[in-house]
């Protein structure tokens, strides 16, 4: 079976966060007990509220959020008003690491690390960014050319067929000519020979 480490509706990843945990809701529930009869005093609940909230007794976010319930309980039962209590220190990154075993500098040093990674891959995402614009211009270009010679071949063949239409033509005129001075050169000689006859 798998370990699943959850107090207070909160998942831990670890074993130690999970017992620091456990530790701070057996302290809110031993002090919830001992001052059960004391609820309606409203010097003891607010005194007993300001102690656990400047004394660091909780360290994770389940005491933090058993001392968030009790202070909407003392607001809620009209013991104190927000004015009257102090309110709840935040949970920065060094006290939730300082609770869960590590340091702020070794935080800190991850996080350079992190960002140091990070900056890597923004570099190497902006590199792969200009060389996907440098394609995608190029591959534009061609599109452009592809379509202007698309667009012009019509005009190319028209110009091939007319081309084609003249040669022809000339060639006709060509196979004309040579036929009529064929048959010019027949008449001549035709005549030739009359003339050679009637001599």
């Amino acid at each position: 079976m798998e370990h699943r480490w959850v107090v207070h509706g909160f998942y831990f990843e670890n074993e130690h966060d999970y017992m620091l945990a456990k530790k701070d809701e057996e302290r809110y529930l031993f002090i919830m007990e001992q001052i059960g009869h004391n609820c309606r005093n409203k010097e003891v609940m607010l005194e007993i509220y300001n102690k656990l909230n400047q004394s660091d007794k909780f360290k994770t976010v389940v005491g933090m959020s058993y001392l968030k319930e009790l202070y909407g309980y003392i607001l809620r039962q009209g013991i104190a008003t927000e004015e009257e209590m102090l309110p709840i220190e935040g949970f920065t990154v060094q006290k939730l690491h300082s609770a869960s075993g590590y340091s702020y500098a070794q935080f800190d040093r991850t996080k350079k690390q992190m960002e140091k990674t990070f900056k890597l891959k923004i570099g190497k995402y902006k590199n792969t960014m200009s060389t996907m614009r440098v394609t995608i211009v190029v591959l534009c270009v061609l599109v452009v050319t592809l379509f202007w010679f698309g667009v012009n071949k019509n005009n190319a063949s028209n110009y091939a067929s007319a081309k084609e239409a003249v040669i022809d033509e000339y060639a006709q005129w060509e196979k004309e000519l040579t036929e009529r001075e064929q048959a010019i050169k027949q008449k001549e000689e035709e005549l030739k020979h009359l003339e050679e006859i009637h001599k």
